[in-house]
């Protein structure tokens, strides 16, 4: 009853969070996921499961997408100092990580290690995921 409960407090949460930004979830449209790279899921993007934490106020959660088959991920973020520069979007397993769209974009999120993100402030971090150089996210 409990987990009931909190799933439909987190999905209720969520859904005002899509309604106050419009470049929120859209159930109409999902990732691009280029022909030559089917979805596989292995379960690996299920240990990125959690929060991580980038420079000046950039954070990722990244949780699984309720009711939905495995390798599928809701990915509440924040990449710049702007309000406009926050969101959730759908993402997809991949063997390249974790595909989405992002304002009409096609962008993956991969593991890697704090230097790879380019942030000087992240260098010495070795459990990091990266969306493009000058984004990432790591455990603290």
């Amino acid at each position: 009853m409990y987990l009931r409960t909190l799933a439909a407090l987190f999905c209720a949460t969520l859904t005002l969070s899509a309604c106050e930004n419009p470049e929120g979830i859209d159930p109409t449209q999902s990732p691009s996921v280029p022909a030559k790279n089917p979805i596989k899921y292995s379960g690996t993007t299920d240990r990125w499961i959690g929060h991580w934490v980038g420079v000046e106020g950039m954070v990722l959660d990244i949780t699984k997408e309720p009711q939905k088959e495995p390798g599928h991920y809701l990915l509440t973020m924040r990449w710049g100092l702007d309000d406009s520069y926050s969101g959730v979007f759908m993402g997809l397993a991949s063997d390249e990580g974790i595909l989405f769209s992002r304002k009409g974009e096609s962008l993956s999120l991969h593991a890697g290690s704090g230097e790879e993100t380019e942030l000087k402030w992240l260098t010495d971090k070795k459990d990091c995921l990266i969306v493009k150089a000058g984004e990432g996210y790591c455990r603290h």
